[in-house]
């Protein structure tokens, strides 16, 4: 580095003068066109970065996400659907139109999350579980077509319904599922009424 200090007044003029003046408005001048085109590619760089986010990596990862669940719900249906197949109109009209492969995903993604250990063996209690459950509430409508199962989702892989019969809406949740085992049953033996 080199001290300037040792120069004069009239030889730094000249320094300045031979390296461009010294006027801070004319430096400012010649910058701003610098500073414009450094702010037009920042905003081209955002306007990349919206478009590369939004239209291209955002589908593909929601692409993704939903080939995978996709692919989660078959494996269910493949692997388990002799054992839950007897169990899956009864969900479906219980449920109102539910898909009870896509129950048991969501059941068995949230377990994975809490449960570092999960395993085939998990899967497996979650499926006995739910069958369980769905068998139950089966034998508890052929038995006492009266009364409306109560669902009770305390243990784990335990399938919520959305159906008890307790709380101020009771009669018309033990209502709306008397009608549709009254509909279930009319679709097997079309002539009950």
């Amino acid at each position: 580095m080199y001290d300037l200090s040792s120069l004069s007044d009239s030889e730094k003029a000249q320094l300045r003068e031979a390296l461009g003046g010294g006027d801070a408005a004319q430096d400012a001048a010649s910058i701003a066109p610098i500073a414009e085109a450094v702010k037009h590619l920042a905003e081209k760089v955002d306007c990349l970065e919206d478009m590369l986010m939004n239209q291209l990596l955002n589908p593909i990862s929601d692409l993704y996400n939903a080939q995978e669940r996709d692919f989660g719900i078959k494996g269910i249906a493949t692997k388990y659907g002799e054992k839950l197949g007897p169990y899956k109109d009864f969900y479906s009209t219980l449920t109102k139109g539910g898909d009870l492969d896509s129950k048991l995903y969501e059941i068995m993604g949230e377990q994975k999350k809490e449960s570092p250990e999960w395993n085939d063996e998990s899967e497996a209690g979650v499926i006995e579980n739910a069958i369980a459950e769905l068998k139950d509430m089966l034998e508890q409508i052929k038995g006492k077509p009266e009364e409306a199962p109560a669902t009770e989702s305390a243990e784990p892989g335990k399938i919520e319904l959305e159906m008890s019969a307790e709380g101020p809406d009771a009669a018309s949740k033990v209502d709306d599922l008397m009608e549709r085992v009254k509909a279930m049953k009319a679709q097997k033996n079309p002539t009950m009424m």
